[in-house]
């Protein structure tokens, strides 16, 4: 009896001892604590950033002024049956002047008194010419406005610049009776043309001034042109035979380009760079030699010489 109850007892302890324990994980306490300060500190770390990009976005707000679109005046041109033209410049704050020009001659200036629109009629010149407009608003933004337009009128001048001279060219429906031309306020000359063709070369004098041109034709009518024109002197040039050689003497108060001449049919070039004062000697062959020079100032204004010379 005593030792069946002892082997139940033992087979009872055997049995205890084999049933596994579950095992115990250390770590799943410190896990949980873990993750939640890191979300802690993440959610700190996003509200930092979030509080100072607003507060850098606030500061850049009030300290950088704001962007605004620059608008530029307007400016729109109408071509009348009276050969005239209505340029009306607009502009929202004011318009401060208003600026044009024929064929980029002498500029008139209408001022603006920063009214928003101001308009100006002017007579069309006879011919095709280009017209210049610039309108400039208070703030100082300004447009260009550049186009070329036609005359409807029967008499047309046309301005032509030939070496130290213009050519007038007048064409006009009915016979043209005279033109008169004048630079800057000075005194008119009378030209008689008496067809409905007819030229005039006007001498430029030195410096800058302002052509007026005026055609009358047999019915009376009128037609006038005036363009800014810059007149230059020619170069000096002397051609003198001292001997076996024939000098070449230039000058120009302006600068002289350079020298060419054709000496018995052989061409030469000399390069002068801007030099005011040049002197070229060149050996003559046997006999008669024939020599022709043409000097070009720095303005492209020539002048020619052609001469015989004998050895």
């Amino acid at each position: 009896m005593n030792q069946i109850l002892s082997v139940e007892k033992k087979k009872k302890k055997e049995k205890k001892q084999k049933q596994p324990r579950e095992p115990r994980n250390p770590y799943q306490k410190a896990d949980l604590n873990t993750v939640k300060l890191v979300f802690a500190i993440s959610l700190i770390i996003f509200g930092v950033g979030l509080i100072s990009t607003g507060t850098y976005a606030f500061y850049k707000s009030i300290n950088e002024p704001p962007t605004v679109a620059v608008q530029k005046p307007e400016i729109n041109i109408n071509q009348n049956e009276d050969n005239t033209l209505t340029i009306n410049a607009t502009h929202p704050n004011g318009i401060r002047d208003l600026v044009y020009s024929w064929d980029d001659g002498e500029a008139i200036r209408i001022e603006g008194n920063n009214q928003t629109t101001v308009t100006q009629t002017i007579e069309l010149p006879g011919g095709t010419n280009t017209l210049k407009v610039i309108a400039t608003e208070i703030s100082g933004e300004s447009i260009l406005f550049e186009k070329a337009y036609t005359s409807n009128q029967g008499i047309q001048i046309d301005l032509k610049a030939e070496d130290t001279n213009i050519k007038a060219t007048i064409t006009a429906e009915n016979e043209i009776s005279f033109i008169t031309y004048k630079w800057d306020d000075g005194e008119e000359v009378r030209q008689d043309i008496n067809s409905t063709t007819g030229e005039a070369i006007i001498e430029i004098p030195e410096g800058l001034h302002t052509l007026t041109v005026i055609a009358v034709d047999i019915n009376n009518e009128t037609a006038t042109k005036t363009q800014e024109v810059r007149g230059v002197k020619k170069p000096k040039l002397e051609v003198t035979q001292d001997g076996d050689n024939f000098n070449i003497n230039v000058s120009d108060e302006n600068g002289l380009d350079k020298i060419e001449f054709i000496l018995n049919g052989k061409g030469y070039l000399v390069r002068l760079e801007g030099a005011t004062q040049r002197q070229i000697s060149y050996p003559l062959e046997d006999g008669e030699n024939t020599l022709e020079v043409t000097v070009y100032n720095s303005a492209g204004v020539t002048e020619t010489i052609a001469v015989k010379c004998t050895k």
